[in-house]
C-alpha cells in the first residue's frame, strides 16, 4: 500500500512557550504593536494575534 498523502516531517514552532506568552503580555501592557512583538519573537503576526484573542475575555453586563 502506497500512501502519498502522509507527512513524516515534524512540525516546528507548534506552540508558544510560557516565556513567550509572558513576553507578549508585558509588551502589550507597554503599548507595543502586534507586528513589533511578532518580529521580536520571530513568529507570524497571525500567531500573536490568535494568542491575544484566545487569552482575552470580554465581560458582558447582566442587564444589557
Amino acid at each position: 500500500m502506497d500512501n502519498t498523502n502522509h507527512n513524516t516531517e515534524t512540525r516546528t514552532n507548534k506552540h508558544l512557550s510560557l516565556k513567550e506568552r509572558f513576553y507578549i503580555e508585558r509588551r502589550l501592557r507597554l503599548g507595543a504593536s502586534i507586528s513589533s512583538i511578532a518580529a521580536d519573537l520571530q513568529r507570524s503576526r497571525t500567531t500573536i494575534y490568535y494568542e491575544i484573542k484566545r487569552g482575552t475575555v470580554d465581560q458582558i453586563k447582566k442587564d444589557k
